[in-house]
């Protein structure tokens, strides 16, 4: 089960993933689209992408997936803050997992799957 949204920061685990904000950079050779750290050092002759995505076929869908996971950090961040907001204005559901909504217990488990815990 993810961890109670109401924990001291510091009991809380520190997030290992690259923080946010990012943004989709321009077309690379293969048809990769890189996504991009926005607060790191800008090189010119060199950038390392966060992430990349590939497609062949479906730019389209190569596009808005890259899109997606530009979103990544600040999607996590709402999720984080709903659930805080949450507990503060319904403290019982925190208590009472199981009897919180689909939609409550869906926001815990995308939260979970993003730190690596139980999907």
């Amino acid at each position: 089960m993810p961890s109670i949204p109401h924990e001291s920061p510091a009991s809380q685990p520190t997030a290992k993933h690259t923080p946010g904000p990012w943004d989709v950079g321009e077309e690379r050779g293969c048809k990769e689209l890189p996504i991009y750290d926005r607060s790191a050092p800008f090189n010119p002759a060199y950038k390392e992408a966060v992430a990349v995505a590939f497609e062949w076929d479906n730019i389209e869908e190569r596009d808005a997936n890259a899109r997606l996971i530009a979103a990544a950090p600040e999607l996590l961040a709402a999720r984080k803050q709903y659930i805080k907001r949450m507990a503060a204005v319904f403290p019982g559901m925190v208590t009472a997992r199981d009897g919180a909504s689909p939609t409550y217990q869906m926001v815990l488990a995308a939260i979970a799957k993003a730190e690596g815990g139980a999907e």
